[in-house]
């Protein structure tokens, strides 16, 4: 059970994840504020823990030490001086990774100068103050893979984050995920010369 929750991130952190350190919040995001501050470490306890793939601990607890998952279980103690919050009625489970997502992005998703812009990389244009991150968070996702659109045939490079609302953009990265690329063959690209305009590039 411990080894199976370790990598993952719960749904009940993105809830109480602080941005420590964050910009200052615009007028819109001003309610948009954890009501507990753990720093990163926290025992949750009385939860239902859906592990997926582990089956599901009823009444169970949840000790998080520096950002990471410590120990799963029925019988454990929270250590001396760590924040307790009580889970009762409440289910915890893994996060939930978006395998496609246009959140996040900046100036716009597609890049449609040419017919193939590999050299361009969406990770330059991440911004960690939309709000859609927030949202995400409040419904579970924990990371997303982020893509160019569909308005030419190649769009450039992706970029795989971590949903930390507010943060530097360089916590965002995921560490370690592969590179990739956005490529759209099908009907979308055609779709950019509706309305009889071929004016931009050919709809191959």
């Amino acid at each position: 059970m411990r080894n199976a929750l370790l990598p993952v991130t719960l749904l009940v952190l993105a809830a109480i994840a602080a941005p420590v350190g964050a910009e200052q919040p615009t007028e819109l995001e001003v309610d948009r504020e954890p009501q507990t501050v753990t720093g990163g470490n926290c025992f949750i306890t009385n939860a239902t823990i859906l592990t997926v793939t582990r089956g599901t601990i009823a009444s169970g607890s949840i000790w998080v030490r520096n950002g990471k998952i410590a120990a799963v279980g029925t019988n454990l103690r929270p250590p001396d001086g760590v924040t307790v919050i009580d889970a009762q009625g409440g289910f915890v489970m893994p996060g939930i990774i978006d395998c496609h997502s246009h959140m996040a992005i900046e100036r716009g998703v597609n890049e449609g100068t040419l017919s193939i812009t590999a050299e361009v990389r969406i990770g330059d244009e991440v911004r960690p103050q939309d709000v859609t991150i927030y949202r995400a968070l409040a419904g579970g996702v924990t990371a997303a893979h982020l893509l160019h659109g569909s308005a030419n045939v190649i769009g450039g490079q992706d970029a795989v984050i971590k949903l930390k609302y507010r943060r530097p953009v360089e916590e965002l990265r995921f560490p370690g995920a592969p590179q990739g690329i956005k490529f759209a063959l099908g009907e979308n690209v055609k779709r950019s010369n509706f309305g009889g305009s071929n004016t931009r590039f050919p709809a191959s």
